[in-house]
């Protein structure tokens, strides 16, 4: 004969017996996402193993707002554009935005703004240019895959010529030093950050050349990233930088 108490007590034992063997069955998994980006202090360096950088908290933050988490991956910049421009669902930063570019991502937000410059070191005998077509009897030394060497190249740097690639800041820093490049291309902010805080220190102070380019650093996706994915993450970025717009009044 049926007992109803007696099957309630079953049904209590299995739901436990269940819930046992299954804890995180009620729980919402927070999506994950792989994101690359590169060591470019002042917005996204290593600083004793931990990533940070002004690029870096607002990058954090839109992930706060998705309640999402980010597998950060700190690469070499040519190795992370690669991943990135080549892995469906991957975000890259802090990536200026350029005509280049436009149609090889899907564009979350601006982080940042920077200003593109040449430098040399003070001994030089280069002096201040007025324009880039000045600077091509000049070798420079810049990123690879960088937006500095992109913007170079189509006003008609020659690459393995006037223009040559490095893997990093600091190895363009040391080809400056060691002689084999006279200029070197950096966004002012960065080599400001680098010499302040001996990041790539040089023993002798680097001098302004020309600066020729103003952009804007971004957050972006694969652009196989689905577009309603890309969007939600526009909308927290707006919701970042209103929350940060209004922590600044």
């Amino acid at each position: 004969m049926f007992n109803p108490k007696k099957s309630s007590v079953a049904f209590f034992f299995v739901s436990l017996l269940l819930a046992l063997l299954h804890p995180y069955r009620g729980a919402i998994a927070a999506e994950s996402y792989q994101v690359f980006t590169e060591d470019f202090a002042p917005y996204n360096y290593l600083d004793n193993g931990k990533l940070v950088g002004l690029s870096v908290d607002v990058v954090d933050s839109v992930f706060r707002e998705l309640k999402a988490s980010a597998n950060y991956q700190v690469l070499p910049w040519a190795r992370a554009y690669e991943y990135a421009l080549n892995t469906p669902n991957t975000l890259i930063f802090s990536l200026a935005r350029n005509p280049q570019r436009e149609k090889l991502f899907k564009w979350v937000g601006a982080i940042s703004a920077v200003e593109t410059c040449l430098f040399a070191f003070e001994s030089s005998v280069i002096e201040p240019l007025y324009t880039l077509e000045q600077a091509k009897k000049f070798r420079v030394v810049t990123q690879l895959q960088g937006h500095i060497s992109i913007v170079l190249t189509k006003a008609g740097f020659i690459r393995g010529g006037n223009l040559i690639d490095s893997v990093s800041i600091e190895s363009s820093l040391q080809m400056l030093k060691a002689g084999r490049a006279d200029i070197i291309g950096l966004p002012r902010q960065v080599l400001e950050h680098y010499m302040q805080y001996g990041r790539g220190k040089t023993e002798e102070r680097l001098k302004t050349i020309i600066c020729f380019d103003n952009t804007a650093l971004y957050l972006a996706f694969n652009k196989d990233t689905p577009d309603e994915t890309v969007l939600k993450f526009k909308q927290a970025m707006i919701k970042v930088k209103k929350s940060l717009q209004e922590e600044n009044k």
